[in-house]
């Protein structure tokens, strides 16, 4: 049981890395989009 326990906890610790990952991923992709606006008003 406690091993069910602590396979649980992990599972749910690598779903929320997951999201966290998918978020930076986004927001990664979207940033060049930002840089290059950035630069050309300079």
């Amino acid at each position: 049981n406690a091993l069910y326990n602590e396979y649980r906890e992990k599972k749910e610790n690598v779903r929320e890395l997951q999201t966290v990952k998918s978020n930076i991923d986004q927001i990664l992709r979207r940033e060049p989009e930002r840089g290059k606006g950035r630069d050309n008003e300079r």
